[in-house]
């Protein structure tokens, strides 16, 4: 069994790592060569934006192989769990780790968040094809460094958010470029749109402990009949899609990276009874709760 440690948002803030934190965000720049690497994963509670600028980096990212280079992004979502496990010599990343509302405040109106958080649940690397764009990346980069290093400006606070949330809309433009989506910006944000991102984000929060469209609805206020719909008609997928697959997600990471046992994880997740936890698993992960395990720890 992997051994993991927490990187909590305030901890960070508060330790010696970082080059710049505020109250909801922080940089770390090459964050690998100053986090303490006893442990190589990592549970995350904020949303982190890894940057590659040179090297290589590979790993699991909840149970899922990864591998970023030059010019690429890793987009973590809260309550994911990442595993480093071989890095190039040459390996410099940079983290930019934020909160839920932070996010809220720079994207929430925008009518391509739903989008954007569709298409970055599916598909976590962002690549940076066009030289143009590698250039801005790099750019911002280099005029944060510059101001965070003369502090006495007014509004330096202010500043560093600002050019911080330049990069995360640079970044979201990239993923509506690399969307499959054929609607993406052709339709003005409406009513649905915004159902079903609050859906997402509940699922997210809750991190595989709702089992029922009801509990949703009843969370926003909506009816389960009306809320199916909704998210069938944006999504193309159906509302219990959504919810089994991050209750799977939970299943698996916890499984892998906990030390609690199987009656333990069922309780922690909700589940009425391990018999029916079994029958969960078995179906959407292939096979029972000891089974996976051990196949995950072998």
């Amino acid at each position: 069994m992997n051994i993991i440690e927490k990187l909590d948002i305030d901890k960070i803030r508060t330790s010696n790592l970082t080059d710049y934190t505020d109250v909801d965000l922080f940089i770390i720049n090459d964050v690998l060569n100053k986090i303490d690497s006893r442990r190589n994963s990592f549970n995350i509670n904020f949303i982190a934006i890894i940057i590659c600028y040179s090297g290589t980096l590979s790993g699991e990212l909840n149970t899922k192989k990864f591998s970023i280079s030059t010019q690429e992004v890793l987009v973590c979502k809260p309550n994911s769990i990442i595993s480093i496990k071989e890095k190039s010599d040459d390996l410099k990343v940079g983290l930019i780790g934020l909160t839920l509302p932070a996010l809220d405040i720079s994207l929430f109106t925008n009518k391509l968040i739903w989008q954007i958080e569709f298409h970055i649940a599916k598909n976590p690397i962002i690549h940076i094809q066009n030289e143009e764009d590698l250039q801005l990346i790099n750019l911002y980069h280099d005029i944060v460094a510059i101001k965070n290093k003369y502090k006495s400006s007014a509004f330096h606070k202010e500043i560093i958010r600002g050019l911080l949330y330049c990069v995360i809309y640079e970044l979201a433009a990239l993923v509506c470029k690399q969307s499959e989506s054929e609607n993406v910006g052709k339709e003005e944000l409406r009513q649905g749109d915004i159902l079903f991102r609050n859906f997402i984000k509940i699922l997210s929060e809750a991190d595989g402990k709702v089992h029922s469209v009801q509990e949703v609805a009843d969370k926003l206020n909506v009816s389960a009949k009306y809320l199916s719909t909704t998210v069938k008609k944006v999504s193309k997928r159906t509302a219990m899609y959504w919810i089994h697959d991050y209750m799977s997600k939970a299943i698996e990471k916890n499984l892998k990276y906990s030390s609690l046992s199987i009656k333990e994880i069922a309780t922690k997740l909700n589940f009425e009874n391990i018999s029916f936890f079994g029958k969960f698993t078995k179906q959407h992960l292939g096979c029972s709760p000891k089974e996976y395990r051990k196949k995950m720890t072998d």
